[in-house]
């Protein structure tokens, strides 16, 4: 297989995974109207695993995919409308947080393979970040498009809506995040340490 050819395929197959993530979600009562899902930890994980720029180019697929109709954003929704809606930043926070998670962590590389704790560290750390960039886009933009700009915005308010409900879910899938960027990283290493 070239190698051009088998980087497509792992891209695509995370786009694949980030899509399915779809019909894993809990719907909540709240005003935002935001179910918690799976999307963010997979779209973190395309990126830490492929690192470089392919994860972030499996979400672009991912949102795509989602803007011409195919209904794998949270809940089954799909189109343009929830991209530019409240709850939209999210999904451009999925593709920050991925961009910023595979440039830092970079391709996977043979001195991570053998070393058990060390990187375990760095992996909880850039993925926090990640985590937390999608937050800071999702709730900016919640913010733009909810409240007037007269309005004084009630922080709490906005935070018991967009962050809290969710934050200990997120943090669960932060920490299995962790060990499976391990896993993957490991087990992908053999196959694009020469492609990417």
């Amino acid at each position: 297989m070239s190698d051009k050819l088998l980087i497509s395929v792992y891209v695509s197959l995370f786009a694949a995974f980030i899509c399915c993530g779809s019909f894993l979600s809990i719907p909540l009562t709240l005003p935002g109207g935001v179910p918690i899902s799976i999307q963010n930890m997979l779209a973190i994980l395309a990126g830490s695993a492929l690192g470089s720029f392919y994860g972030f180019f499996s979400v672009l697929i991912f949102i795509f995919l989602g803007i011409i109709g195919v209904p794998v954003f949270t809940g089954m929704q799909s189109g343009i409308t929830i991209l530019q809606g409240p709850t939209g930043g999210y999904l451009i926070g999925y593709a920050v947080a991925s961009l910023f998670v595979g440039l830092i962590l970079g391709r996977p590389k043979y001195k991570e393979i053998n070393c058990k704790y060390k990187y375990y560290i760095l992996y909880f750390t850039i993925l926090l970040i990640g985590y937390a960039l999608i937050y800071f886009i999702g709730v900016l933009r919640f913010m733009h498009i909810t409240f007037d700009k007269s309005q004084n915005i009630n922080i709490k308010a906005l935070l018991s809506i967009t962050v809290l409900p969710f934050l200990p879910f997120d943090i669960l899938k932060l920490l299995l995040s962790v060990p499976l960027t391990k896993i993957l990283r490991k087990n992908l290493y053999r196959y694009i340490q020469n492609e990417i």
